[in-house]
């Protein structure tokens, strides 16, 4: 319920097109295949003349076709490295990427958008992802309610990671 701005401007009726002409993106926990389009074309349409470096092997393969979940996921944040919008929004960036992935990934993130003034909403089950990324602020939710928001994100990561995510109801912080 309720009303969704973004820079002011009222976007909750507005189509998704229109939405990534304010500069919003999404990455999808699980991005389409989408056969006959390689991602080096995809990039190129999105922003020509610019160099989005994700390995050769991926840019001449159909996009997301037979992709490892790292792939995919690389793939997606080339995506968005590529439209260069203001505000990202990431759906379960680590669901099945083993640790050296999630770091590779994080590590992309924070060098090519939140380190060039771009804003990042990262959803996630897993606290693990916070060692990585260190964000601003964290919100915890839990069937479907915020019970928690910290700027402090290491006790918020500490706590979870001992008690699960429960504690957060009773937070002091």
């Amino acid at each position: 319920a309720g009303e969704v701005f973004f820079e002011d401007k009222k976007i909750t009726s507005l189509p998704p097109e229109e939405r990534a002409k304010l500069g919003l993106a999404l990455c999808f926990q699980h991005p389409p295949v989408v056969r006959g389009l390689p991602l080096r074309r995809l990039l190129e349409k999105i922003s020509p003349g610019k160099e989005i470096t994700v390995g050769k092997k991926l840019l001449d393969r159909e996009m997301n076709l037979d992709f490892s979940g790292g792939e995919r996921k690389l793939s997606e944040i080339a995506q968005i490295i590529a439209l260069e919008p203001k505000f990202v929004i990431f759906d379960e960036l680590d669901s099945g990427l083993d640790l050296e992935n999630l770091e590779k990934l994080t590590r992309l993130i924070k060098e090519r958008l939140l380190e060039n003034g771009r804003s990042v909403l990262l959803i996630s089950h897993q606290a693990e992802i916070f060692r990585f990324l260190q964000p601003d602020f964290v919100h915890v939710m839990l069937q479907g309610k915020i019970i928690h928001t910290s700027s402090d994100f290491k006790t918020t990561w500490k706590t979870i990671e001992k008690y699960g995510y429960e504690k957060c109801k009773n937070c002091p912080f």
